[in-house]
C-alpha cells in the first residue's frame, strides 16, 4: 500500500519535485516499503519451503526405523521387504501431497489480509436485480429535488440541507459557491451516484430508484474538472468506451464542431482524428483538453450536460472560449454548470448560489 501511494504522488507531482529537487525524499519513502515487501516476501518463501526438509528427514528416518524394527522382528529381510517397499512408496507419493499442503496453507496466511480486505468489501455490498423493462427514460418537463439531505460518512456536518429546487428542461442553470457549499454533492446526487438521506430526486415526476437509475444516466453527459484522457487517438477519446471497429466518424466530428474543436484538429493535427495526443492528453493545453472533454460528453447525443466545474483551471481566455462552446451548443439540451466564478454563468437562464448546503 505504501509503495504505490509513494509511486503515486511521486508521478503526480513530478514538476514540484524536480524543481524543489524532492528526488532523494520520495526515493527514500518509496525504499522502505519496498524492502519490507520484499523481507516479507523472501520471509515467506523460506517458511513455505523449510518444512520439506524436515518432512523429508522425517519420512528416510521413520523408513530405517522402521527397517530395523521389521528385521528384529522377522529376523530375514527378505520377509520385511514387501511390507518395506508398501511404505517407502506410500511416502514417496504422500511427501509431495503434504507439501504441497502446507505451502498452500503458508500462502494462504500471507495472502490473508487483503483477501480479507476484499472479502469484506464484497461482502458489504447489496444485492441489487435492476428492473429489466427500464430501458430508457423520457425527460421532457424538469429535474426536481425535494427537502434533499445529505452527510458524507464520518462527518457531523450536513453537506446538503432540504434542498428542493426545479430544473426546466432545455433550459441552463448554474450553481456558485464557495467551496465546501454543497455545488458538487448536489451534482453528484443529480447524477446518481450519491443516494440522498431523506428526499427525493424526480425526473417528470418519476422517483429515480436504483431500478431506473442506469436510463436516466444514460442520457446525461457529464464533463469532469479534469478530464482524463488515455494515451489514444482523438476520435478514441471522443467516443471514449467504443470499440475502435465500432466508432462513428461522423458523430466524432459533429460533437467536435459543437464542442469548438474541429478547426483545431483539421488545420493543426497532421494526422486530424487519428492523432495520439499522449498520456493524459499532454501535446493538448488545458482549453483543448477541455473541448475534448465537452465533445466526448456530446458524442452519445445527451438530453443533459452537465459541467462539473470544468472551466475552473483555465485563464480567462481559455475560459471563454471553452463557455463560448457551451452557449452555442443545440438549446434542446439541459445545461447544468458548475462554477466558482458568476462571470462563467453569467448566460443561464437560472443561477442557484449555495452557502454550507443550503
Amino acid at each position: 500500500e505504501l509503495r504505490f501511494k509513494s509511486i503515486n504522488e511521486a508521478f503526480g507531482a513530478s514538476k514540484g519535485i524536480k524543481i524543489l529537487g524532492l528526488e532523494s525524499f520520495f526515493i527514500n519513502r518509496f525504499s522502505q516499503p519496498a524492502r519490507d515487501y520484499a523481507k516479507t516476501q523472501i520471509s515467506a518463501s523460506i517458511i513455505s519451503q523449510l518444512p520439506r526438509f524436515f518432512i523429508e528427514g522425517f519420512a528416510f528416518g521413520g523408513m530405517l526405523l522402521l527397517i530395523l524394527y521389521v528385521i528384529s522382528k522377522s529376523e530375514s529381510f527378505i520377509n520385511a521387504a514387501p511390507i518395506l517397499a508398501l511404505y517407502a512408496f506410500a511416502g514417496y507419493r504422500l511427501m509431495p501431497s503434504v507439501q504441497q499442503i502446507y505451502q498452500s496453507s503458508t500462502l494462504l496466511k500471507y495472502c490473508s489480509p487483503s483477501i480479507t480486505k476484499i472479502y469484506d468489501d464484497l461482502n458489504s455490498l447489496k444485492k441489487f436485480e435492476p428492473d429489466k423493462n427500464q430501458n430508457f427514460l423520457l425527460f421532457n418537463q424538469a429535474i426536481t429535488l425535494n427537502n434533499v439531505n445529505y452527510s458524507y460518512h464520518g462527518s457531523s456536518r450536513l453537506a446538503l440541507k432540504n434542498i428542493s429546487l426545479t430544473i426546466p428542461c432545455k433550459t441552463t442553470v448554474g450553481f456558485v459557491g464557495k467551496t465546501g457549499s454543497g455545488k458538487t454533492t448536489i451534482i453528484d446526487v443529480i447524477l446518481g451516484l450519491l443516494e440522498p438521506q431523506s428526499g427525493t430526486l424526480k425526473v417528470d415526476d418519476k422517483l429515480i430508484t436504483k431500478n431506473n437509475l442506469r436510463a436516466w444516466q444514460s442520457i446525461i453527459g457529464y464533463v469532469p474538472q479534469n478530464i482524463n484522457l488515455s494515451d489514444d487517438s482523438i476520435a478514441a477519446n471522443i467516443a471514449f468506451g467504443v470499440e475502435p471497429k465500432n466508432i462513428n466518424q461522423g458523430f466524432v466530428e459533429k460533437a467536435a464542431k459543437i464542442a469548438n474543436i474541429h478547426k483545431f484538429v483539421i488545420d493543426e493535427l497532421p494526422k486530424k482524428y487519428k492523432n495520439i495526443i499522449g498520456e493524459r492528453g499532454v501535446r493538448l493545453s488545458g482549453g483543448q483538453r477541455q473541448r475534448i472533454g465537452i465533445a466526448r460528453a456530446l458524442y452519445h447525443n445527451p438530453k443533459v450536460l452537465i459541467l462539473d466545474e470544468a472551466t475552473s483551471a483555465l485563464d480567462v481566455q481559455t475560459e471563454q472560449a471553452v463557455m463560448d462552446a457551451v452557449n452555442n451548443l443545440d438549446k434542446n439540451i439541459t445545461i447544468i454548470i458548475i462554477a466558482h466564478r458568476l462571470s462563467t454563468v453569467k448566460n443561464c437562464d437560472n443561477i442557484f448560489y449555495l452557502e454550507k448546503g443550503e
